[in-house]
């Protein structure tokens, strides 16, 4: 116990920093607030979470036809994510996949799955 104590009081400021940190950035860079990004004309999908890349439901070129639509599934922890175009999508056409977006790739919280027109 008394090894316990003087670890915890080494610690402690390195631990305060810790904490500030992260108050200030939540998990992700706050990018499930930011899931749906747009400049210049154009308009990102990113990745919610941290997960690998399991079905492309979309193609390059495609346009999106409703805002249900399922356009990529992700997998995280045995559990499918589907990533759904919304209703700010439909209408817009599919430029791109992100970098290095492809089956079982694995993608961060704000990594672009797709950039769309």
């Amino acid at each position: 116990m008394k090894d316990y104590a003087k670890l915890v009081s080494s610690t402690a400021d390195e631990v305060a920093i810790f904490r500030r940190k992260q108050r200030r950035e939540p998990e992700g860079g706050g990018a499930r607030k930011n899931f749906l990004k747009e400049w210049n004309g154009s308009a990102t999908i990113t990745a919610p979470m941290f997960a690998s890349v399991w079905k492309i439901n979309c193609a390059v070129g495609g346009v999106i036809q409703s805002a249900g639509e399922v356009l990529i599934i992700l997998e995280a922890m045995k559990t499918e994510v589907p990533v759904k175009a919304g209703p700010s999508n439909v209408g817009k056409m599919i430029r791109s996949l992100g970098d290095g977006i492809k089956l079982e790739a694995t993608v961060r919280p704000g990594d672009v799955l797709l950039v769309l027109e």
